[in-house]
């Protein structure tokens, strides 16, 4: 989560990560973005968090243990449950 006091925006440390078929060997779970967090990722809805990340796993050196994924193809997932946005990735 970034730093209320740092100057960059978390906008501007967005990853766009291409994500390969097939199993992701990771975990998401949901996470309340509180009104503390930087306006451009807080409003008003639940995101998903990645909690684990499996060792054999194609995204283990893209993608980090508390990463909020925010959209999938342009599409914010923000208000979507952790089974609903894993469904949206199956579908490609």
């Amino acid at each position: 989560m970034a730093d209320l006091g740092q100057a960059e925006s978390i906008v501007d440390r967005l990853v766009h990560v291409e994500v390969p078929p097939g199993m992701l060997g990771i975990t998401i779970v949901d996470h309340q973005v509180v009104r503390t967090s930087p306006p451009e990722l807080y409003n008003g809805k639940t995101h998903v968090r990645v909690s684990v990340i499996e060792a054999t796993s194609p995204l283990r050196d893209r993608v980090h243990v508390g990463w909020f994924l925010i959209s999938i193809d342009g599409e914010s997932v923000g208000g979507l449950s952790p089974t609903e946005v894993v469904d949206k990735l199956l579908l490609g």
